[in-house]
């Protein structure tokens, strides 16, 4: 194996560690693992509260990526929005359910239906101008 491939195979194998030392990728206090179509359907439908749900893998760099933002969304809006996370190997059937092709997927729901869908690394502020339309423009936090 020339160097190359060894330092991808040593990334791939730091992301694995981290995945399962850490067990997911948004970590904040906010964020509700959801595994069963039951209770992710209660959840997105049994509040008034708009619903941003994360779609992830733990072995997606990617998903890994935007953690950091999306925990800092969690800070901003807490209170004012339900977070979810819903990783592929619990909740496969989701995934299925609400067509999921990539990861990572944040979707937002309103009154149970989904309102707006991001697919890979998007910015804070496309994240917040979502959330915003459905909150009545009010914003706590930064």
């Amino acid at each position: 194996m020339n160097r190359i491939g060894q330092r991808r195979l040593g990334l791939v194998l730091l992301v694995g560690l981290l995945a399962t030392t850490l067990g997911g990728c948004a970590t904040g206090t906010q964020w509700a693992r959801v595994s069963d179509q039951q209770d992710f359907q209660h959840r997105i439908s049994g509040t008034a509260q708009p619903v941003l749900v994360e779609f992830y893998r733990t072995e997606c760099p990617h998903c890994w990526g935007i953690a950091p933002m999306l925990n800092s969304l969690s800070d901003d809006y807490q209170g004012r929005v339900t977070f979810l996370a819903v990783e592929y190997s619990a909740g496969g059937a989701l995934f299925g359910q609400y067509g999921i092709q990539g990861t990572p997927t944040v979707i937002l729901f309103s009154s149970g239906v989904e309102r707006q869908r991001f697919v890979g690394e998007g910015s804070k502020s496309a994240y917040t101008q979502a959330l915003d339309s459905y909150l009545g423009g009010k914003r706590r936090g930064p």
